[in-house]
């Protein structure tokens, strides 16, 4: 399953008070992260995303995302099995003077579909 949610960061937030949004999911593994800062943010826009307070992506502590124009693009394995089944975007942009947004896209195969694929498979002959 796709889904998607906008971070709207108005100009001179900060990290110490960033703008949130929740993105709900539902039980399953992430396995694709997408992040679209479209033209004009100058990279004075920061983004996290967190997962149960603690930061999912970028995977490095006290990191964040930024730029202009900018897709950040990238397949994980990241696990999404404890209630409540969501993300949380934070941004912050403390020398912009325009508001800004910003996109998250995530693919999540769901517990319903992670069953069967695994139910299918069939381990190699010993050796092999």
């Amino acid at each position: 399953m796709a889904y998607a949610k906008t971070l709207p960061i108005p100009a001179g937030t900060t990290a110490a008070d960033p703008a949130e949004a929740i993105l709900e999911l539902t039980y399953g593994t992430i396995r694709e992260v997408m992040v679209i800062i479209p033209p004009g943010h100058a990279g004075l826009t920061r983004i996290r995303i967190l997962y149960h307070e603690s930061q999912a992506f970028p995977r490095n502590p006290e990191s964040y995302y930024y730029g202009d124009d900018t897709t950040i693009h990238f397949p994980c394995a990241y696990p999404i099995h404890s209630a409540p089944h969501e993300l949380k975007l934070q941004g912050w942009a403390p020398d912009a003077t325009l508001p800004h947004s910003i996109q998250v896209e995530v693919g999540l195969i769901e517990e319903a579909m992670v069953g069967p694929a695994l139910a299918a498979f069939v381990p190699l002959p010993e050796g092999v």
